[in-house]
C-alpha cells in the first residue's frame, strides 16, 4: 500500500476494519540518546486520546521539549541529515570488509543500524569496548532480546572510523 496516496490509511481502515498507527522516535534522527521523544499518528481523535490519557505524564519533560523545538527549527541539521544519511551510511559499510562474518540489516535510509555479530558475548564485548571509549551503543540484548546483536548510529564519520579501528584492535587480541 502506498500510504502517500490520499486519504489511503483512512480508506484501508473503513474498508477492512483495520487501525493503523504509526509510532516515530525523533531520538535517533536528532541525536537525543534518552530523552525518549517522538510522534503518534493515530485513526481517530478518540483513539489518539486513550492512547494519551495512558501515557505516564513525564514521560516528555520540559527539557525534551525545549531540544524538540530546537531541533525541530534547526533546517541546515535536517537538511544534512536527510541528504547524507544513506552516503555515510555506505561508508560505515567499512565494518563489512573487516568482519564479514557480521550480518548488517537495516534499510538505507535508516539513521542505524542492527548488526548481528557471531555470539552474545562479541556483542557484549563490543558494548564494553564503544561504552568505555565515551562512543556508546545499543546491545540488542536489553529492550530487544537479540543477545547477538548491536547497534550503532549513522553519524560522524571520522568518530565512526575511530570506533571501528578501536573493535579491530580489540577483537584481533
Amino acid at each position: 500500500m502506498d500510504f502517500s496516496e490520499n486519504n489511503s490509511i483512512t480508506k484501508k481502515s473503513i474498508d477492512d476494519n483495520i487501525n493503523i498507527y504509526l509510532l516515530h522516535s525523533w531520538t535517533k534522527f536528532f541525536s537525543c540518546t534518552g530523552l525518549r521523544i517522538g510522534s503518534l499518528l493515530c485513526p481517530s481523535e478518540n483513539t489518539y486520546n486513550l492512547i494519551k490519557k495512558n501515557i505516564v505524564p513525564w514521560n516528555c519533560n520540559i527539557l525534551a521539549l525545549k531540544y524538540l523545538d530546537a531541533a525541530i527549527n534547526d533546517d541546515a541539521y535536517i537538511n544534512y541529515t536527510w541528504n547524507n544519511t544513506s552516503i555515510i551510511r555506505n561508508q560505515q559499510n567499512i565494518l563489512k570488509k573487516n568482519f564479514n562474518n557480521w550480518v548488517f540489516e537495516g534499510a538505507k535510509f535508516i539513521p542505524w543500524i542492527w548488526i548481528k555479530v557471531p555470539s552474545k558475548e562479541v556483542a557484549e564485548k563490543l558494548y564494553n569496548i564503544s561504552k568505555k571509549c565515551g562512543m556508546p551503543i545499543r546491545w540488542g540484548k536489553t529492550g530487544y532480546n537479540k543477545n547477538n546483536y548491536i547497534r550503532i548510529a549513522i553519524r560522524n564519520i571520522d568518530k565512526f572510523n575511530l570506533l571501528a579501528n578501536l573493535w579491530k584492535n580489540e577483537l584481533n587480541k
